[in-house]
């Protein structure tokens, strides 16, 4: 090739190098702590696989009852 090809090289190659380099840095570190976070997961689930849960039923119900049985409000349009 010729020094004018070289020339001709606009800065688009670069800057587009510079934005896959960044982009998978990013999704190289997003993976890492997705899994990281599935793996930790499943070590707590491992560890303790009989863990009981504790329910306040008064506290559940009160919580339902100011949901679905509400006002409902209609509206009126002319």
């Amino acid at each position: 090739m010729s020094m004018k090809a070289w020339g001709k090289i606009d800065k688009f190659i670069p800057l587009i190098l510079v934005v896959l380099v960044i982009i998978a840095g990013f999704t190289i570190y997003v993976f890492r702590e997705v899994f990281s976070v599935l793996s930790l997961a499943h070590e707590v689930e491992t560890r303790a696989p009989d863990i009981e849960l504790r329910i306040n039923k008064d506290q559940l119900s009160e919580a339902y009852g100011i949901v679905f049985e509400q006002e409902i409000v209609t509206l009126e349009m002319e």
